[in-house]
């Protein structure tokens, strides 16, 4: 049973998800073709409770991954580990059976292999008790850490600087986030939410490599998911 959740916000603010975000940090030009007529179609910030989740109705967190999902798409090349993280998640996206359970190993194991590969090693540390350290520290940033990001960290092995690690690691978080919910305490302080805010990290590293008609392209996709 969905009960909706009716909040005024300020005129500024009603640009959508990542589309507002970008605009706010000056990424997004104000001249790109049809923002004004997104911003004529904004819908009413009011948000619904459906089950244990809180989303926006008329743009659900849902459409800010699908935006950045869409800017990865128009990169020229993607890694193999980006490729796997889009595929998965645009299958979350359509609703192929991909669990919110499936997202947070994704981003897991997508950090471990970076915590492994940036922690410095140290000659007063055997392998063992750094492996140790690395799963004790990951997990305080992680309590619910997936068992494949602790064979990464134990494995001992650093896997070589993947060009689109960061992409990926915002990527998945993006997802995961997203597929939560928002939090109560920043959709009632007009915060952004961790979920848009990982999808604007990951839009600025892939706007970072001037794919051609990124922005025009953001704003035709968020005309066709307002609601």
């Amino acid at each position: 049973m969905e009960r909706l959740v009716s909040m005024t916000m300020p005129e500024s603010k009603k640009f959508p998800g990542v589309i507002g975000a970008l605009l706010d940090l000056g990424a997004l030009p104000m001249d790109t073709p049809n923002l004004d007529v997104l911003l004529s179609r904004c819908p009413e910030r009011a948000f619904f409770i459906d089950g244990n989740r809180l989303d926006r109705k008329g743009w659900s967190l849902r459409n800010d991954v699908d935006l950045a999902v869409r800017a990865a798409r128009k990169l020229s090349r993607l890694s193999a580990h980006a490729e796997d993280a889009v595929t998965l998640i645009e299958r979350w996206l359509t609703g192929s059976g991909v669990s919110t359970g499936e997202l947070r190993r994704a981003w897991h194991t997508a950090h471990a292999r970076q915590w492994l590969r940036v922690v410095p090693e140290t000659n007063d540390v055997d392998p063992s008790q750094r492996a140790d350290m690395l799963e004790k520290t990951f997990c305080m940033l992680h309590p619910d850490t997936s068992p494949e990001a602790v064979a990464i960290l134990r494995s001992g092995i650093p896997s070589q600087a993947d060009d689109d690690e960061e992409l990926i690691i915002q990527l998945t978080y993006s997802a995961y986030e997203a597929s939560t919910g928002w939090l109560s305490y920043h959709a009632h302080r007009f915060l952004i939410s961790p979920a848009t805010e990982a999808a604007v990290k990951a839009i600025q590293i892939i706007a970072s490599h001037q794919p051609p008609d990124l922005w025009s392209a953001l704003v035709s996709r968020s005309l066709e998911l307002v609601k």
